[in-house]
């Protein structure tokens, strides 16, 4: 069966996984009757896949590499396989491959408005050191706080507590004031937080500006 040969013969490379991954996800139930059956049968492919999933990743030699694996798992669109690829992040060990591999996922992680999807993009994002790579991952996230609040919320305290340059800081806040994310109270309350957070007087005073545009 597929899941078997997964297992004991993983994919060398992102595509060959790639392609494992998508004809389980895409026919999960094929040859099966029934529905528990069928789940089961989804159940054990996953499992085998993880497995499998995590042998290869090991097995990269490159941050890029592994950056190419976890893009190529999440881009299956199935959520399992993306909270999977989301919380092996913390492999890729440059910041700039993480925030390639952050903006690829973004739309996958963020628009189901699942707070365990969510999470794990936050909690990714949170390993990424370079105070400019996060601020393009938080930016690429903006869009999806209209729909879910609770993007907005999780943006702002990364900005907040995280994002340790001023100039960083004050682009992404003023990217979601001119986006239109400052929609209620608790929203408007976590921004506030992360611009008094800003110790630069100019970078504050554009964030505030930008504000009073609205």
């Amino acid at each position: 069966t597929v899941w078997k040969h997964v297992t004991r013969h993983p994919a060398n490379y992102p595509r060959d996984l790639d392609a494992v991954t998508t004809r389980i996800a895409a026919s999960p139930a094929s040859g099966t009757k029934g529905l528990k059956p069928a789940v089961l049968k989804l159940m054990r492919a996953q499992e085998s896949l993880n497995t499998a999933f995590n042998k290869a990743l090991s097995e990269q030699s490159s941050s890029a590499d592994s950056a190419g694996m976890l893009t190529q798992y999440a881009m299956t669109d199935d959520p399992d396989m993306i909270l999977l690829a989301l919380n092996s992040t913390k492999d890729i060990s440059s910041d700039a491959n993480k925030r390639v591999f952050l903006e690829s996922v973004a739309a996958g992680a963020l628009r189901r408005q699942d707070p365990t999807l969510r999470s794990a993009f936050f909690h990714a994002a949170a390993t990424i050191h370079s105070p400019g790579d996060l601020r393009v991952v938080l930016v690429a996230a903006i869009p999806y706080g209209h729909g879910d609040p609770d993007v907005s919320l999780a943006i702002f305290h990364a900005v907040r507590d995280q994002v340790n340059s001023d100039g960083d800081k004050r682009v992404t806040l003023v990217t979601a004031v001119e986006q239109g994310l400052l929609r209620n109270s608790s929203v408007r309350d976590a921004f506030m937080s992360a611009a008094r957070s800003i110790d630069s007087s100019s970078d504050y005073a554009s964030v505030m500006q930008a504000v009073f545009k609205q």
